[in-house]
């Protein structure tokens, strides 16, 4: 629904866009922080996802739309700060398999926030790999799907863990507030 010009947004509108503005201000900044986190892992491409964090607290804490939100921020601003277009579109097909997924995933009711983590990590995995078999004109970078597959796995738990923990700090504060 369109709005002339002249009228404001609601209070309850705004209150909404700033908590996207929050979230993907945080997702921003996990994404940054992880780039200082090395992991251990032999096969490139592998990060912790931190940033994922922010989009699924979107996710079940507003609404599908305004989580995109978050997402398209975090990648686009990623991109043109600490990336490349090349960056961009991995990032890119990565996120909207993911976040599809989590979306999906998310509104079923007594699913698991950490196994909505972890499918929206294993198909982010996928979506870059998608692309690089594009960029690169072989369908061999695929060979590396299984360990990006378990790595997945274990990051998504983390990320899972790590929303589930803020969800119920969150839901804690706006019952005492």
């Amino acid at each position: 629904m369109s709005r002339p010009a002249s009228q404001a947004i609601t209070v309850d509108e705004a209150r909404l866009w700033a908590r996207v503005g929050v979230l993907a201000a945080l997702a921003l900044v996990l994404g940054y922080v992880e780039t200082f986190i090395p992991l251990p892992v032999p096969v490139p491409g592998v990060k912790l996802g931190l940033g994922n964090i922010a989009v699924l607290v979107a996710l079940v804490m507003l609404d599908v739309r305004s989580a995109a939100a978050v997402a398209a921020i975090k990648v686009l601003a990623a991109g043109f700060l600490f990336g490349n277009p090349l960056m961009m579109a991995y990032s890119a097909a990565g996120t909207a398999l993911a976040f599809a997924a989590m979306a999906l995933l998310s509104r079923i009711p007594g699913l698991s926030v950490v196994f909505v983590a972890i499918a929206g990590a294993v198909l982010h995995n996928a979506g870059q790999l998608a692309v690089a078999a594009l960029v690169l004109g072989t369908n061999l970078v695929w060979a590396s799907a299984p360990v990006l597959a378990i790595a997945a796995c274990a990051t998504g738990a983390l990320t899972g863990v790590a929303v589930r923990y803020t969800l119920g700090v969150l839901e804690g504060e706006r019952r005492r507030g």
